[in-house]
Formats: structure tokens, C-alpha cells, sequence
């Protein structure tokens, strides 16, 4: 097979306060993990798909899925305030050493939605601008419309946008939270979003953060509506 330059790096740890072992707890037939493995390995982008994580029960369900686990994170990497970026410029540093690579993936373990198309159009576009390319997702409602309460249940809005028309606010996408897919060395930056950064837009069902158990049972319901 004809070598893409470009690896996929999964960051997988093992505790989670939210939902108990999140990343490979099951969905449906599978754990959540094994989905993500899947559309990296199906998109054709990749030299190879690799987990890091700090678990050696997580390395094992990996593998088994068709995921390299070359080594196990250090316990300095996995605290529940650890943040993706020296994650990955670690896994970076130690697959260095394996293969050679420009561009890197890096793939949430969480991702039950996550599709090889948009993987394979996100490579495409990061390779043409050389530089970062991640997933959005359009607000339905506009960030326009907020309304924060005081801690005396008082209300505060924008008075000068509240009551706009929909259609004559500007429409505000959110950060999908898939993947990120960029040059090798973009990880290294200081911050790896910059003005040259682009996005791939998602479909409204393509893309649900789980982040808590209601989230979880609402991914459940619309990833089984969506198999019908």
C-alpha cells in the first residue's frame, strides 16, 4: 500500500469522573474506542492508527481492533487536568522513533459518529493549506439569543440583537471536538489554532460531545435512529 505520510494518534486514558471508563465502556455492540479506530483505519489516510493511552486494559482493546499501542503514557500525562496537546507531542516523539510521518491525526476516543469521509476530507484540505483543519458544528439557535442568569434569578440579554430577526444575525459554529488534522510540527506551536486554521462543517447528527451520562443516552438514541 502507497504510504500517505500521515498517522492517526488517539488519546485514550483510562479514568473519567463524568461517565466511568468512557473510552472503552460499550455502545451498543462495541466499545466506544472501537468506532473511532475504525473510521481512521477505513479512510485509507493513515500509515497506521496509534493509541496512546495509560491503560494497559484500554492498549489490549485496541489492538484487538487494529490500533498500534507501542507504549504505555506516563502517569505525569494521564491527570484529569492533562491536556490533549503535550498528549500527542509526546506520542509524536516516541512514533519518531518507529516511522516517519509529516502529518498527524489527532482522533477523541468518544466519537461514535465520526465518519472516514470527513477524515478524508479534512487530510485533503490540511495537505492543500499546510496547516490545522478540525470539524464544526453550526449553533442552531443563535449565540445571539443568550440570556445569563444572576444568582438572584435575574435576567440579562443583549438588548441590541435579542430581538432581531433569526436570519439577520450571523450564524456561530462550535468546535465539534472529533479531531484535529495538521502538520506534524503545527502540534508544537504554542497554540495550534491560527488565523490560517480551517474547518470541514458537520451535518447536524454528525457530531454529538459526550461528555455526560445524558449526553451518552442521547448519542444512543440517535446513533440507533440513525441505523434504522
Amino acid at each position: 500500500m502507497k504510504k500517505t505520510g500521515a498517522i492517526a494518534i488517539i488519546p485514550a486514558r483510562f479514568s473519567s469522573k463524568r461517565i466511568p471508563y468512557k473510552n472503552i465502556k460499550k455502545f451498543f455492540n462495541y466499545p466506544i474506542i472501537y468506532y473511532t479506530i475504525k473510521a481512521a483505519l477505513n479512510s485509507g489516510c493513515f500509515d497506521n492508527v496509534y493509541v496512546s493511552t495509560d491503560s494497559e486494559k484500554i492498549a489490549k482493546i485496541s489492538r484487538k481492533y487494529g490500533a498500534k499501542v507501542p507504549f504505555i503514557r506516563s502517569k505525569s500525562l494521564s491527570g484529569d487536568y492533562m491536556g490533549t496537546i503535550p498528549v500527542i507531542c509526546d506520542a509524536i516523539n516516541k512514533i519518531e522513533e518507529i516511522e516517519n510521518f509529516n502529518y498527524v491525526c489527532c482522533l477523541y476516543p468518544a466519537s461514535p459518529f465520526i465518519k472516514k469521509k470527513n477524515i478524508i476530507k479534512a487530510f485533503k484540505l490540511s495537505k492543500k493549506i499546510n496547516n490545522l483543519v478540525f470539524p464544526v458544528s453550526k449553533f442552531e439557535t443563535s449565540i445571539y439569543r443568550n440570556i445569563t442568569i444572576s444568582k438572584k434569578n435575574k435576567i440579562n440579554f443583549d438588548r441590541n440583537t435579542y430581538f432581531k430577526r433569526t436570519q439577520d444575525l450571523s450564524q456561530y459554529f462550535y468546535d465539534a471536538g472529533q479531531f484535529y488534522f495538521a502538520p506534524k510540527k503545527k502540534f508544537f506551536n504554542k497554540v495550534l489554532l491560527n488565523k490560517n486554521s480551517s474547518v470541514i462543517i458537520l451535518n447536524k447528527f454528525e457530531s454529538i460531545d459526550i461528555n455526560e451520562l445524558e449526553d451518552w443516552k442521547i448519542a444512543q438514541k440517535i446513533y440507533k435512529i440513525s441505523k434504522l
